[in-house]
């Protein structure tokens, strides 16, 4: 009688737990986000030339819209997909996706996205202005060499390698840490050409695959939380032909981001490193490697502090990092580029930003437009939905 009582019981409870499951299914829905910048920006750049007489203000807008729908299966399977828009003079579709989730299996996201070595790596955290020394105002300044658009940002302090087309793993966090794979076959599959910066083979149409993998820590010890992150990244280039013979024109880039952050009462600390190998121009030139011609490494080192309280936050960041033979001239472009700022909640999604930008861009050339160094500095608000 006892079992009877006892297998009664578990079939009972187990009805409920299944009727349970099958109410936690959830059709499909969708939601509409999207944010709009604006600011006022006055630029104070050594780039006049005899020809040329830059503007010093300017009116700085940014905005994007994105449809998220997503639903759930009666086993707790999450699936959806996002529709980004960001008009610009090139395009309107910016990126588009759809994932696969399970809080005990992990997350399985396919299409037109960004990968595991932008989206896990870990450095300086930057929650004020417009990011300050790696944010938006290169897209103000308008001075530098006409090959790499002044060269304000050469390598970044993430490794974002564009969001073309590919398929990414990211895993459940197992006792704080978590990982995450990328892959895609080429990197023209998409209306995003973007290469990682200026400095990847002089334009990704020659990459043929890529494959990123990132490994991240979060936990937290007494009042401190902790993050931590190691990415990489490795991209296999197409072989040029000729004649039916297959030549390898590129090096295969490889690089790595490593970072950490820590926060504590209000206080974030972070910082990271970014290093890639065999980034620029064509190996197989006998001529430009005759000229002494470097085509190899890129670096970036970068840290930054902000504060946090009430609806104020106040922070400021560096970035310094260099770049061989960026246009195949053989010298090397430094930038260094330092910011602060602040940011103040007026409202639920709407928001009062303010930063100063000092920058100082090199590529070791002698002509006029070798060199820019300068301010940036803008006001202005932030809504978002």
């Amino acid at each position: 009688m006892k079992k009877l009582l006892l297998s009664t019981s578990a079939l009972a409870g187990a009805s409920v737990l299944a009727a349970g499951t099958a109410m936690a299914a959830e059709k499909p829905s969708a939601s509409l986000r999207g944010f709009y910048d604006f600011a006022f920006a006055y630029a104070d750049e050594d780039a006049d030339t005899a020809t040329n007489e830059y503007s010093d203000t300017v009116f700085y807008v940014e905005y994007e819209f994105s449809v998220r729908a997503k639903g759930k299966a009666d086993n707790g399977l999450e699936y959806g997909a996002k529709f980004e828009v960001a008009p610009d003079a090139n395009t309107t579709r910016d990126e588009a996706g759809f994932y696969v989730k399970h809080s005990n299996f992990g997350t399985v996201q396919l299409g037109q996205d960004d990968g595991v070595s932008s989206t896990m790596s870990v450095y300086y955290k930057a929650a004020w202005g417009m990011n300050g020394a790696d944010g938006d105002f290169d897209e103000i300044v308008q001075g530098g060499t006409a090959t790499d658009n002044g060269a304000i940002k050469l390598v970044g302090g993430d490794m974002s390698l564009g969001d073309s087309t590919k398929i990414s793993y990211y895993s459940p966090r197992f006792s704080g840490f978590d990982f995450g794979l990328s892959y895609q076959l080429t990197a023209n599959e998409t209306d995003d050409a973007r290469s990682h910066r200026q400095i990847k083979n002089g334009g990704n149409a020659a990459d043929e695959s890529m494959i990123q993998m990132a490994l991240r820590y979060t936990g937290k010890f007494d009042d401190v939380g902790v993050k931590a992150g190691l990415t990489y990244a490795s991209i296999t280039t197409q072989e040029t032909r000729a004649a039916s013979v297959n030549t390898q024109a590129f090096e295969d880039p490889s690089g790595y981001q490593a970072g950490i952050s820590l926060s504590m009462a209000g206080w974030t600390l972070g910082g990271g490193y970014v290093s890639w190998s065999d980034v620029l121009n064509a190996h197989s030139n006998p001529t430009a490697a005759a000229s002494g011609v470097s085509v190899d490494d890129a670096t970036s080192i970068n840290f930054g502090v902000h504060y946090k309280t009430g609806a104020w936050t106040i922070g400021a960041n560096y970035l310094m990092e260099e770049a061989d033979g960026v246009a195949g001239d053989g010298v090397t472009n430094e930038n260094e580029n330092m910011g602060l700022g602040f940011r103040y909640q007026l409202a639920p999604g709407l928001r009062l930003v303010g930063e100063l930008v000092f920058f100082d861009h090199s590529d070791g050339g002698t002509a006029t437009t070798s060199t820019n160094d300068g301010s940036v500095f803008l006001v202005g608000t932030q809504f978002s939905f």
